[in-house]
């Protein structure tokens, strides 16, 4: 945020969610929710960023409550 509390944002990260393992996503339907593990630095301590998907990434269900 800048002085004036505006936000802008200057690197993303995008979760590519056809990349989903397909047990992951039958699992998360009947369980009601999904979860991505992830680092948030890049191999250079910097911020991740880009579209991100597995090994940098980890698709997995669980029961929601």
């Amino acid at each position: 945020m800048d002085g004036t509390g505006a936000f802008t944002m200057f690197r993303r990260a995008k979760l590519v969610l056809d990349a989903v393992d397909s047990a992951a996503l039958h699992a998360a339907r009947g369980h009601g929710r999904l979860i991505a593990r992830l680092g948030l630095t890049d191999a250079d301590g910097g911020p991740l960023c880009a579209a991100i998907r597995p090994p940098l990434i980890d698709w997995s269900a669980d029961q929601a409550g």
